[in-house]
């Protein structure tokens, strides 16, 4: 990687999709959002504000839940 932290984003990428996915199944979709990950990908999404994949996928998972 070039630059510091492109590991970082690569995994957490990995994890929000995730995330996204597992939200298909509705109780899966209760317990991310009762587990208060929604404030944290919010937190996320205006750390990540420019990185457009992260914001696409968090914006999924909004949708999915």
């Amino acid at each position: 990687y070039s630059y510091t932290g492109a590991c970082e984003d690569d995994l957490m990428l990995e994890v929000i999709m995730l995330c996204g996915t597992v939200c298909n199944d509705d109780t899966c979709a209760r317990m991310l959002a009762d587990s208060g990950i929604i404030q944290s990908l919010i937190d996320l999404l205006n750390a990540k504000q420019e990185d457009d994949e992260i914001v696409c996928q968090i914006i999924y998972v909004f949708y999915q839940v």
